[in-house]
């Protein structure tokens, strides 16, 4: 009989104990034993197993791009249980996407069946549909958050479809290419990668109406940057000087943060404090009355002076982790010529750590490879530092969020 691995009973022995003070509210808690979850996968997993996963991993992506493309979710949720025969049914099969053409008199309806159940099957083996018997199925937890509505990932995981086709290939680009193309806003892997090489990231992704309407899907699902920084807090300092704007939202889409903080802030503190959203002209159209409440609008590039001087706060949300330094450089200029030594400069942004933890959480380095495609990149809080010193900024604190990979970098003018 073997020895026992201590190492691996202490561990399983830990987890249990974490286990059993669970409370199901308590989301730190559970992200953190999963992270002790995870710790002891790694111990017992073999290094050949890594391939495997990798493949795994390649072909649950792809079987959830076709069911998501086919509308397979939508027509699941008519009914509890339902058959590969009825869903091929219901989503009227491409040939392209899985091999059964009705041009074909003599094709057996058993092979449409089939083909639609191999899809299935890889997303039952990895836990995301439910098999309800043969070539049967339901939704879990896990697969309705593909379904498309409020609250679902799916507009995400179609902008990682677009973003896919540029990262098979990076490595070609980074083998054929000089280092310096990457620093070149159009010369980025994405733009190479659809055949623009000479438009930027947002024009490449302009050019396709689909692409540039699955883009700003994405960008409008609630971040998990909301409840970092302490809004609330500033109440007396606003009150104080209200004719001064209270935040000034640069770059800020649809003006998703600015509701948050009204509402964290009960309407602005229930004065009439500005709250200003600066954006191109062509996301303003399209802002509803609902969107524009209580919100003052102001057409505005963030490569040209800010016109708002003297605000409370100046807020980045994920605009520096698209581009790389010296663009970075230039946006920061302009805000710190507007501001004060009473106003604060706050980014949202992944902040990385110095050194990479093994089994911590993963998505600033997910983030920051999406932005290796773009023409942007997510930054240590050394790199973070160095772009706002050579702007005459200084930093005051990063705030972790608790629960995610954001960060809020706050800052002000250099008091020296």
């Amino acid at each position: 009989m073997g020895s026992y691995d201590l190492g691996i009973v202490a561990k399983i022995e830990a987890i249990l104990a974490d286990a059993k003070k669970l409370k199901d509210d308590d989301l730190p808690a559970r992200l953190g034993l999963m992270k002790q979850v995870d710790s002891l996968y790694r111990d017992l997993e073999p290094p050949t197993n890594l391939f495997f996963k990798q493949w795994i991993s390649l072909t649950v992506f792809t079987s959830l791009d076709i069911v998501i493309k086919l509308g397979v979710f939508e027509k699941m949720k008519a009914k509890d249980n339902i058959s590969a025969r009825e869903l091929g049914d219901l989503v009227g099969v491409d040939s392209g996407v899985i091999g059964y053409t009705f041009s074909n008199a003599t094709v057996n309806t058993a092979d449409y069946e089939s083909n639609i159940a191999r899809t299935m099957r890889v997303l039952v083996a990895a836990q995301i549909v439910a098999s309800t018997g043969e070539d049967t199925y339901s939704h879990t937890p896990k697969s309705l958050i593909y379904v498309r509505g409020k609250r679902t990932v799916v507009d995400s995981f179609e902008l990682l479809t677009l973003l896919n086709k540029s990262y098979i290939t990076i490595p070609e680009y980074l083998k054929t290419r000089p280092a310096e193309d990457l620093l070149d806003i159009r010369k980025t892997p994405y733009a190479c990668a659809y055949g623009m090489e000479g438009k930027t990231f947002y024009e490449a992704l302009s050019a396709n109406p689909e692409h540039l309407d699955t883009f700003n899907r994405s960008m409008s699902e609630p971040g998990p940057e909301y409840g970092i920084f302490p809004f609330s807090s500033l109440k007396e300092e606003v009150e104080a000087e209200q004719d001064r704007a209270f935040v000034v939202d640069i770059g800020g889409g649809k003006g998703q943060a600015l509701h948050y903080i009204k509402k964290e802030t009960s309407d602005a503190f229930g004065t009439s404090s500005k709250l200003i959203l600066q954006e191109r002209p062509e996301v303003l159209e399209q802002l509803s009355s609902e969107q524009r409440a209580g919100i003052e609008l102001i057409s505005y590039d963030f490569h040209t002076k800010q016109p708002i001087k003297g605000a409370h706060i100046y807020y980045l949300c994920q605009i520096l982790h698209n581009y790389q330094d010296h663009i970075c450089q230039d946006i920061l200029k302009h805000i710190a010529e507007a501001m004060t030594p009473k106003s604060r400069l706050l980014i949202v942004d992944a902040v990385l750590p110095t050194q990479t933890e093994v089994g911590g959480d993963m998505a600033g380095y997910l983030i920051d490879f999406v932005g290796l495609a773009m023409g942007g990149k997510e930054r240590t809080e050394k790199e973070v530092v160095a772009l706002l010193n050579a702007e005459g900024l200084e930093l005051v604190k990063i705030w972790h969020s608790k629960t995610s990979w954001q960060a809020v970098v706050e800052a002000r003018l250099k008091s020296d």
